[in-house]
């Protein structure tokens, strides 16, 4: 037997080679097209893997992968000479590579106002507001946003910024603010539920009466 092996294919469980994945372990799968002596080496970057399973007359083997931090770059490769034959045969061929970018990280959002702070009580007629994401998201919109005492118009924004203008309905406590699960991430990941805004609207007029105690002036 002079044939040397080769690795048919890396497969990571629930994951596309060059996209996003959230879970806590992965499980790897390394494919090789013939019997292996021995589980092969794998050579990795952002995580660790224990020893591997092999199955199929070790052919198939697996091992559960756990990255290094909740936000990680990761590949796993199998180098030239990382796998071995029953006769002996190294292989010989370039690195097969998997790669995908680990993301359990949840996005958060926070509201601001250029116009007035959280808590305020004033008299415009109008607030500007800012909401901003700690990740790029591509699915936030209008409906996402609860608001009590008040109207949004104005709504614009893209990636981790956007903006509105708050119009009240009316002298009163007003709030703003977003629910978690409302948008996700570029992996998917929901987001937890932002700070909530509060304002009064105030316009009422301050008015002063005089008057006099003493008998017979008025």
């Amino acid at each position: 037997d002079t044939t040397v092996p080769t690795v048919s294919s890396i497969a990571v469980t629930g994951v596309t080679s060059g996209s996003y994945g959230t879970a806590a372990t992965y499980v790897v799968i390394v494919t090789a097209s013939e019997t292996l002596e021995n589980e092969p080496d794998l050579t990795l970057e952002g995580g660790t893997v224990g020893d591997g399973v092999g199955s199929v007359s070790d052919t198939v083997w697996t091992y559960t992968f756990t990255p290094t931090s909740a936000d990680q770059a990761v590949t796993i490769n199998v180098e030239a000479g990382d796998i071995t034959d029953a006769a002996g045969n190294d292989n010989t061929a370039t690195p097969t590579q998997f790669a995908f970018t680990h993301d359990a990280t949840v996005p958060t959002m926070t509201i601001t106002s250029s116009t007035v702070d959280s808590g305020d009580t004033t008299n415009d007629a109008t607030i500007a507001l800012a909401f901003t994401s700690s990740e790029s998201t591509s699915n936030l919109i209008e409906g996402d946003i609860t608001l009590s005492g008040g109207t949004l118009s104005n709504f614009a924004g893209s990636g981790a910024a956007y903006t509105a203008t708050f119009t009240p309905s009316a002298e009163a406590a007003t709030s703003i603010l977003i629910a978690a699960d409302k948008f996700t991430d570029a992996a998917g990941n929901q987001n937890s539920a932002s700070n909530t805004f509060a304002w009064t609207y105030d316009s009422t007029a301050l008015s002063i009466t005089i008057a006099s105690s003493t008998s017979g002036v008025t």
